[in-house]
């Protein structure tokens, strides 16, 4: 393989990891018949309180999570990303919520300090305890829907 393929396969997977880490989705889906996509991500409607007038089945729920490098736009457009391959056309009842993500360990370590004095050396013990780091990413969670007279 030449330099010039593997930088390209490097910077595609490079790409295609940082977007994950904006975003991510799962999908619960209920429905019986799959359904082909016939909307794209950006044609996804979002009802959050109100319900559409038309007629319309329920495909699934959808849960869509902010990554470490993501953005509350991040995770709306993971959710109609998601909403169009399962072949909806909205998500309804659209709830909002924050999962807190902990990474890294809580340690605990004992640091022994020398001070030198004219009388001696003295040495000081301390004890420092370092939690693990913790964030707060955006969830969205809805009904992906679609309509039955489309």
């Amino acid at each position: 393989m030449s330099i010039r393929g593997l930088l390209l396969m490097t910077s595609l997977a490079l790409v295609t990891g940082c977007a994950a880490m904006k975003a991510y989705s799962e999908d619960f889906y209920y429905h019986d018949q799959r359904f082909a996509p016939r909307k794209t991500a950006v044609q996804i409607r979002l009802f959050e309180g109100e319900k559409p007038a038309a007629k319309y089945v329920v495909l699934g729920r959808i849960v869509a999570k902010e990554g470490f490098f993501g953005s509350r736009q991040d995770v709306l457009e993971e959710l109609r990303n998601k909403a169009a391959t399962l072949g909806a056309d909205a998500v309804i009842d659209i709830a909002y919520g924050n999962e807190k993500v902990e990474w890294g360990d809580k340690k605990v370590e004992t640091v022994e300090k020398q001070r030198y004095t004219p009388y001696g050396t003295v040495t000081k013990s301390e004890t420092r305890v370092k939690e693990a780091s913790t964030s707060d990413h955006m969830t969205l969670s809805g009904i992906a829907i679609r309509f039955t007279d489309e």
